[in-house]
């Protein structure tokens, strides 16, 4: 009896002895395993993105925390345009439309571009210098409901035209596109057309009209 209590001991104290071993050998095992590689060292021995003890910080514009980046602010809009200008006043000159062509007021436009042509020799005396001399110092009169424009090329004036008993009178021939031209020739054209009265049978008094006239040497 005693032998067989002997033998029971000693089968336990294999057993345990068994399970601390194969404890110690997993033990072991576990710590040989290769964990997470260590970061790289700086210069100067600290790791990498450790540099005076800061942890790496995260890219700029990524977002933090799991929160998304603020969305972008919309455009701010447009200024409102500037109100328009108030219509010319009624019997003014800027209330009467400008005309491009003088032939296109039929019949009398044909009439006013053949005595306009007849001018032309005379009006290019204006290009002379010795001619503008004589009107160095004369104001010169633009359209009223546009700034003059600049561009080089044609000379423009606006004729503004009324109309008489058979005849047409030029009151005014402001200058709308100067074309590179000084104000000496500007004057010279002015002051030969303003006045003057050309010959259009057929033209009712009181009629008015705005025609471009382009001035060519």
């Amino acid at each position: 009896m005693r032998k067989v209590f002997l033998a029971g001991v000693v089968t336990i104290a294999l057993l345990v002895a068994g399970s601390v071993a194969t404890l110690v050998a997993l033990t072991r095992e576990d710590r040989a395993r290769p964990g997470r590689a260590a970061p790289e060292a700086a210069p100067g021995g600290a790791p990498a993105g450790e540099e005076n003890g800061a942890p790496d910080a995260p890219p700029p514009g990524n977002p933090i925390s799991g929160f998304a980046p603020p969305p972008a602010q919309p455009t701010p809009p447009p200024a409102a345009a500037a109100a328009r200008a108030p219509p010319p006043p009624a019997g003014s000159w800027e209330a009467v439309p400008i005309t491009a062509r003088a032939r296109s007021l039929g019949r009398q436009g044909g009439l006013i571009q053949a005595r306009l042509n007849d001018l032309q020799d005379d009006l290019r005396t204006c290009f002379q210098a010795d001619v503008q001399v004589r009107h160095a110092g004369t104001a010169v009169s633009v359209v009223k409901d546009a700034q003059p424009m600049d561009d080089a090329g044609t000379l423009v004036l606006v004729l503004q035209l009324e109309g008489q008993d058979g005849s047409v009178r030029v009151v005014d021939a402001p200058v709308e596109t100067r074309g590179g031209a000084g104000d000496e020739l500007i004057a010279c054209a002015q002051d030969f057309l303003r006045g003057r009265v050309l010959d259009v049978p057929g033209t009712k008094p009181g009629t008015r009209t705005r025609l471009l006239f382009p001035l060519m040497p």
